[in-house]
């Protein structure tokens, strides 16, 4: 019997289990941090947590230097985005929600599901959503142009899911002011430890207690248990701090050298300021001597991606994206058997680019290898 459930597209474990050489998640591969990793086996998972999280809220908010009346505790950073859309459209019947270009699959699932339309345009939206480092191009936030112009009553959400593994000095959210929108954090990416579920919400400064509280009612009862608890606690610790501080100057070292040994294979990447990037995988060049392609037998067609990730024109063709198909398919099958895995960026409006993140030494030399020899038997 074939199982039918859909769901999102994602990164990391799939039908056929764990890849031993996972690009595909955004995960700190300099990790996990030994520090939340102790504090998850000494969790206390025979006893519920306290339904207020009063604690972990103080300690969150301590973090972070605001006031406790701002945290909101949740499941995941997605099932705070599921909250926030519900929560939005309860306000705005027949409201509307707004997103990147380029953007988490989740943000459109969860408009959807409640009934937001999606618009293009700032000031019709009453739900905006934000992501800085951005995903999935890591790259520093841009306002839109039409910025000033959205509504006083808007929602506005930063998704800060990969701030901690911002690798570069540069302001990322040099526009915004983050005190002035819902802030979402999710730490177990930057810990290294994705299979633990805990997340928080950060209100906006100037936000009413009653819409707070509303928001938070929406969840429901202990939304995340004791292991996320020690998650997150441990998060706020200096000494956990202390460790990420240092997996980001090891994640900058191994990124110099995995972008090195990649474009020597003919992969063309996106500036990122973070763990993780987008890159054009030299596909022409398997097909050179195609009919189908742009450009005719033998001289194939040499999409470029720009700082956005366009394609030159290219990513409306259908021609080429028609021959790339079965080829794509076969090459993203066959690294797969070899133990590696990439997140195709087709499901992000992107077909012929992967997004990975920095690995190890090891998994970097075990990609290189897989892709050898697949890009050789494709060419035979």
């Amino acid at each position: 019997m074939t199982d039918t459930m859909m769901v999102a597209a994602h990164g990391g474990t799939d039908a056929m289990g764990a890849a031993q050489w996972d690009f595909s998640t955004n995960s700190n591969a300099a990790g996990p941090c030994p520090y939340t990793l102790e504090a998850l086996q000494v969790a206390d998972a025979t006893r519920y947590p306290d339904p207020t999280y009063q604690r972990l809220r103080e300690q969150l908010a301590e973090f972070h230097d605001v006031d406790v009346l701002r945290i909101v505790i949740g499941a995941s950073a997605s099932e705070l985005i599921a909250r926030l859309a519900a929560w939005t459209a309860l306000r705005h019947p027949r409201g509307t929600s707004w997103m990147p270009q380029f953007h988490y699959g989740d943000y459109a699932v969860a408009s959807t599901k409640v009934g937001l339309k999606r618009t293009d345009r700032v000031d019709e939206a009453d739900l905006i959503w934000l992501c800085a480092p951005s995903s999935p191009l890591g790259q520093a936030l841009t306002l839109p142009e039409d910025w000033d112009l959205r509504k006083p009553g808007a929602t506005v959400v930063l998704d800060c899911a990969y701030a901690p593994l911002q690798l570069s000095f540069k302001p990322i959210a040099p526009e915004l002011d983050r005190d002035a929108v819902w802030q979402l954090w999710t730490p177990n990416k930057a810990l290294g430890l994705c299979g633990i579920r805990g997340a928080y919400a950060i209100a906006p400064q100037h936000a009413d207690r009653s819409p707070i509280a509303e928001f938070a009612q929406l969840g429901s009862s202990w939304p995340t248990g004791a292991h996320g608890v020690a998650l997150l606690e441990s998060w706020c610790s200096p000494m956990t701090q202390r460790w990420m501080n240092e997996a980001r100057h090891t994640l900058r070292g191994w990124k110099l050298q995995q972008m090195a040994r990649l474009q020597m294979l003919g992969w063309e990447g996106i500036p990122s300021e973070t763990n993780f990037g987008v890159m054009r995988l030299p596909w022409p060049l398997l097909l050179f001597d195609h009919p189908d392609m742009p450009g005719g037998r033998g001289e194939p067609a040499q999409p470029r991606c720009d700082a956005r990730g366009g394609w030159d024109g290219m990513q409306a063709d259908a021609s080429a994206l028609r021959v790339l198909s079965p080829y794509w398919h076969s090459l993203t099958q066959a690294l797969r058997a070899r133990g590696v895995k990439l997140r195709d960026c087709c499901s992000f409006g992107l077909p012929g680019h992967v997004r990975l993140c920095v690995h190890t030494p090891e998994a970097q030399q075990a990609l290189v290898h897989a892709w050898t020899e697949v890009t050789q038997e494709l060419k035979a």
